[in-house]
C-alpha cells in the first residue's frame, strides 16, 4: 500500500529531527572530550550515537603519571559535565564504597585520596570514589573471565617461540655467537641478536612490541596464531612446558576479548535516557578497539581519550620499579615497601584495593597526621590540644607529644584485627614553600597540586595553602602575632620524609627514638 504524502512528510520530519539531535549530541561530546583532555591527553576518535554518551578513557595499568592524568580528566568531567557514573575494568562489584573516608570532611578526603593516588596506592577511579560522594564507580568486568590469569612464563612464551623460529635460519657462526651470549648471561642481547637475524621474526617482534595503545587483545591473539603457523611450517619441535605456557597466553587473550563483550553489555545498562551527562569508562588500551566497535553497534555515542602517559610510553619502556609495584598491586599489596605501608602492611588490570585493611590503616594514619599538624603547626593552637575528628579507633596521646626544633613528634595508636593496639610514631613538619627536588617527585607533586586546584576543595582558600607559614612554640601561651617563622628556604625533606599534603611532611617509625635522630626537614647543603 502506497504511503500518503502526509505520512511521508511526517516520516521525513521525524528523520530530520533525529539527525539534528544526533549531530548536536556528537558536537557536544566532541567539545566535552576536547575540554576534558586539554593538557592531559588527546581525543583519538569521537563516534556519534543515539542512546547515551560514553567517555572511554584508555589506561596503562602500570603508569602512576597516567593514573593522575586520568583522575584529573575525571575531576573535570564531574565539574563541567555532571559526571556521576564511572564504569571500571578490573572491578566486578556493583559499587565501590571506600570505608576509610568515614568521618572525613570533603577537603580531607580529597587531600588523603590525592596523596594515595600520587604514591600509586590507588587508581584514578578509586581516587574519585574516595574523594567525591556524588560519583558512583561501578564494576563492569566479568568475574569469571577476570580470574583467567597470565603467568610470568606465559608472558614471555611468545619471545621464546620467536627465538626458536629464528634459530632455524642462523648460520653456524651466528649460532656460535648466540651460544656465547647465552653463556655470558647476556640474555637481552641474545634475544635481540637471534630474533633480528631472521627477517620474519624481526618483523613479527617489531609488531609485538608496538606501544600498548596500538594493539588490541584480538590482534595479539592473531599474532600468536600466526607464530604457531610459522612453527608448523618450519617443523620446529616445541618443548611441552613452553607449549603449555603459550596456550595459557592465548586463553588469557581470549578471556580478555570475552571481557570486552561483557563490559559493553554492562556499560549499556549504565545509560540513562533521563540524563544528558556522559558516563566515563576506564579500560586498558587492549580492550579499546572491541569495546568501541560494540558500543557503536548499540548506537551509543563514544569519545576515546588517551592520556599523555600512554601516548608516549611503549611496553618495553616500563621501569623496574613500576614492574615491582605492578606485581604488588596485582596481589592486593601496598606498593609502599619502605614507608608507612611497610609498617602497616599487611598485563592485567589490578583490582581496587580501597577496602583492604592495609589501605584503610594507611589512609587513617595520614588523616590523623593531617589533623594534628593542621591543629598545632598550621593553626598554631596552644595546649591543651583536642581533636574530635580522628578516624574511629585511632587516638593521639598528646601527653607524649614533644617538639624538636620546628617539628613535632607524637604517637598514633590504633586497634588492629587481633584486638590489640599498635602504636606508630610520627615526626611532622609544615612548610608551604618547600618542594622535593627529585625530578620525578616534582613531576608528581606538580600534577597533584594542579589536580587539587581544579577539584576546588583540595586545599584552603580555594585550593591554595594558607598564607600563615609560621609555627608557634608549645611552651606557654605566647602571642600568635609574635610566633617565630620557619625558614623554609634553607630546608629540604629528608630521604625518608613523606609529603602527606600541601606543605606537610612526615616520617613514621615504630619507636620515638628512631624519629628523634633524624629531622623531617634538613638543612640544605649546597
Amino acid at each position: 500500500m502506497t504511503k500518503t504524502l502526509p505520512a511521508i512528510l511526517a516520516r521525513l520530519f521525524l528523520t530530520i529531527l533525529t539527525v539534528s539531535a544526533f549531530g548536536a549530541s556528537g558536537r557536544s561530546l566532541t567539545e566535552a572530550a576536547n575540554a576534558v583532555s586539554l593538557g592531559l591527553g588527546k581525543v583519538t576518535a569521537v563516534h556519534a550515537g543515539r542512546s547515551g554518551q560514553v567517555i572511554l578513557i584508555e589506561e596503562e595499568h602500570t603508569s602512576r603519571i597516567g593514573q593522575i592524568e586520568i583522575a584529573h580528566m575525571l575531576v573535570r568531567l564531574r565539574k563541567s559535565n555532571g559526571l556521576r557514573v564511572i564504569g571500571l575494568e578490573g572491578f566486578t562489584a556493583a559499587k565501590l564504597q571506600p570505608k576509610w573516608t568515614a568521618r572525613m570532611n570533603s577537603r580531607d578526603k580529597l587531600r588523603v585520596a590525592s596523596r594515595l593516588l600520587g604514591e600509586g596506592e590507588i587508581s584514578s577511579a578509586e581516587f574519585i570514589a574516595s574523594a567525591f560522594d556524588d560519583v558512583t564507580v561501578v564494576g563492569v568486568d566479568s568475574s569469571a573471565d577476570y580470574k583467567v590469569d597470565l603467568s610470568e612464563r606465559a608472558g614471555i612464551s611468545r619471545v621464546m617461540y620467536l627465538m626458536l623460529i629464528s634459530q632455524t635460519s642462523l648460520k653456524p657462526a651466528e649460532l656460535g655467537k648466540l651460544q656465547s651470549l647465552l653463556e655470558q648471561e647476556k640474555i637481552d642481547e641474545a634475544i635481540e641478536f637471534s630474533i633480528s637475524s631472521d627477517p620474519w621474526t624481526k618483523k613479527v617482534y617489531r609488531d609485538l612490541t608496538k606501544p600498548a595503545g596500538n594493539t588490541s587483545s584480538e590482534l595479539r591473539l592473531q599474532q600468536l596464531e600466526m607464530i604457531e603457523i610459522e612453527v608448523k611450517k618450519r617443523r620446529i619441535a616445541i618443548p611441552n612446558p613452553l607449549s603449555k605456557d603459550f596456550q595459557n597466553y592465548k586463553e588469557f587473550l581470549r578471556a580478555a576479548s570475552r571481557r570486552s563483550d561483557y563490559m559493553v553489555d554492562e556499560i549499556a545498562k549504565l545509560m540513562s535516557p533521563a540524563s544528558n551527562s556522559p558516563v566515563a569508562v576506564i579500560v586498558g588500551a587492549g580492550h579499546t578497539d572491541r569495546v568501541v566497535a560494540l558500543l557503536r553497534k548499540k548506537e551509543i555515542a563514544v569519545a576515546i581519550l588517551r592520556p599523555n602517559a600512554l601516548e608516549r610510553r611503549s611496553q618495553g619502556e616500563m621501569r623496574g620499579n613500576e614492574i615491582l609495584s605492578y606485581k604488588r598491586k596485582l596481589e592486593g599489596k601496598s606498593v609502599d615497601v619502605q614507608g608507612l605501608g611497610a609498617l602497616l602492611g599487611g598485563n592485567r588490570k589490578p583490582p581496587p584495593v580501597s577496602n583492604y585493611a592495609w589501605l584503610e590503616r594507611k589512609a587513617s594514619f595520614y588523616y590523623a597526621t593531617l589533623a594534628v599538624v593542621d591543629h598545632i603547626l598550621v593553626a598554631a593552637n596552644q595546649p591543651p590540644y583536642k581533636i574530635d575528628s580522628l578516624p574511629i579507633g585511632y587516638r593521639v596521646d598528646f601527653s607524649k607529644l614533644s617538639r624538636n626544633g620546628d617539628e613535632i613528634i607524637f604517637p598514633i595508636e590504633h586497634d588492629v584485627e587481633s584486638g590489640e593496639r599498635q602504636t606508630v610514631w610520627v615526626r611532622a613538619a609544615y612548610s608551604k614553600n618547600l618542594a622535593a627536588r627529585n625530578s620525578n617527585t616534582e613531576l608528581i607533586e606538580a600534577r597533584i597540586s594542579n589536580l587539587l586546584l581544579e577539584a576546588d576543595s583540595g586545599g584552603r582558600n580555594g585550593g591554595k595553602p594558607p598564607s600563615n607559614t609560621g609555627v608557634r612554640r608549645a611552651e606557654g601561651g605566647s602571642d600568635p602575632k609574635k610566633s617565630s617563622k620557619v625558614d623554609t628556604k634553607a630546608k629540604r625533606p629528608s630521604e625518608d620524609a613523606r609529603h602527606i599534603a600541601e606543605g606537610i611532611y612526615a616520617s613514621f617509625a615504630n619507636d620515638k627514638a628512631t624519629l628523634e635522630k633524624h629531622a623531617v626537614l634538613e638543612s640544605d647543603k649546597l
